[in-house]
């Protein structure tokens, strides 16, 4: 992949890990972000060979995201040029009543999920020396 990037001049320096891509059950979030440890064990072990992969190739960083929801979003108005929609987010047009689970998840119980990431995700990548970075979650 940086071979195919370095053809067009182009330095591959990050690459951002799909990890809404990792479950089978058709959910955005990743279980390990909605608490179900057991599913989530194969997710991270997937995140670990990503991030073993991205290190042999000589990437040298990966981005993550540990959010426990799907992005909100409020309807895109204005439209921009042309009649293109935006991804918008106007907190005076958002219903705090909307919630995206059954249970409201506390710090404690996120701060446990981000944890079971962490605690292998970090060792692969530093064994592989690939820097890590944590994209924060959109509102």
């Amino acid at each position: 992949m940086k071979e195919k990037a370095a053809e067009y001049e182009v330095d591959l320096e990050m690459v951002a890990l799909p990890q809404n891509k990792l479950g089978n059950d058709g959910e955005w979030t990743p279980n390990y972000m909605r608490g179900n440890f057991e599913k989530g064990e194969k997710e991270v072990e997937m995140v670990c060979k990503m991030v073993q992969a991205v290190g042999e190739a000589g990437i040298p960083a990966i981005k993550y995201f540990l959010c426990e929801m799907e992005n909100q979003r409020t309807e895109a108005v204005p439209l921009g040029h042309g009649g293109v929609s935006y991804s918008t987010w106007d907190l005076s047009k958002a219903d705090s009543e909307d919630q995206r689970w059954e249970e409201r998840v506390s710090a404690e119980q996120n701060w446990e999920r981000v944890t079971f990431f962490l605690e292998s995700v970090i060792s692969v990548a530093e064994k592989y020396e690939v820097r890590v970075a944590c994209h924060p979650c959109d509102p």
